[in-house]
């Protein structure tokens, strides 16, 4: 019982990760560059067009659109600036959300993007 239960999820989160590469694909094409995108339950997505200054700005914009969004730069050491990419990244979890959810997000998050790069 429990590893039908396993084999279950495994298969909806595989869904929902193939989901979110498609719908960022589909918004996104070639600005931004995907990593993590083979394992685990979170991605990274590197915005290539928005340079690490516009950063608070992104998560200002999201916000203001219902998206909550997690940058990757509380994850670097403060004091390594140099191997950071110049790039604002975001590390997305797929999980807990439906096909729904995950579409309407992207939508959400490619408007805030939009609304940074206009400004």
């Amino acid at each position: 019982m429990f590893e039908r239960h396993v084999r279950r999820v495994r298969r909806l989160n595989n869904e929902r990760r193939q989901k979110l590469l498609t719908a960022l694909r589909l918004k996104f094409d070639d600005r931004i560059a995907i990593e993590g995108a083979d394992a685990g339950l979170h991605i990274v997505v590197w915005f290539c067009e928005l340079s690490r200054s516009r950063e608070a700005a992104l998560v200002e914009a999201a916000h203001s659109l219902g998206v909550g969004v997690h940058t990757i730069s509380a994850l670097y050491d403060p004091t390594a600036d140099a191997d950071r990419p110049d790039q604002v990244g975001l590390v997305m979890g797929y999980s807990a959300l439906d096909a729904r959810q995950i579409e309407r997000g992207v939508h959400l998050l490619a408007e805030a993007v939009d609304l940074v790069r206009s400004h």
